[in-house]
């Protein structure tokens, strides 16, 4: 009987332990999602209820945040310019690691590319010689999508 009532405490103090744990889990990936992302939505339009949020600015630049999904750690901010636009940058805020970005981006037949940077929002290591000449190609529209992701949000 006593051995009966040791394996139950047992079974009850490990449950707890997991539970605990589980919440505990939770409590971290709750704060760190909100320290992260709490910065960028200030001022912007929720479409769906703490997950996604969105403003357009005096130019037709739609700027967008996309909160992690539960448990997740990954989301991004966007920016996209006025509709018919050939660019696009998405930025991945580094919760867990450093900050990384990507482009889609037109080539001179209109044809979209997603491209990666690092960190130093370089071309990434691995991206071929064509997406390199699509980069240079679109110079001047990544500065600019940068500058308005950097005037509209302080990334880090």
């Amino acid at each position: 009987m006593k051995q009966k009532k040791k394996s139950h405490k047992i079974v009850v103090i490990a449950l707890a332990a997991l539970i605990l744990i589980f919440f505990g889990y939770n409590l971290i990936w709750g704060a760190r999602v909100y320290k992260t992302y709490s910065q960028f939505v200030p001022g912007m339009d929720e479409i769906h209820f703490l997950q996604t949020y969105a403003i357009q600015d005096e130019d037709g630049y739609t700027y967008n945040v996309k909160v992690p999904s539960y448990l997740s750690y990954t989301g991004n901010l966007g920016v996209q310019p006025p509709i018919g636009g050939d660019c696009a940058l998405i930025i991945w805020p580094g919760i867990t690691s450093e900050t990384t970005y990507g482009l889609f981006l037109s080539d001179q037949d209109g044809h979209t590319h997603a491209i990666k940077l690092d960190k130093n929002r370089m071309l990434a290591a691995d991206e071929s010689e064509y997406a390199k000449e699509v980069y240079e190609y679109n110079i001047d529209k990544v500065n600019d999508l940068f500058a308005r992701a950097d005037q509209m949000w302080s990334i880090e």
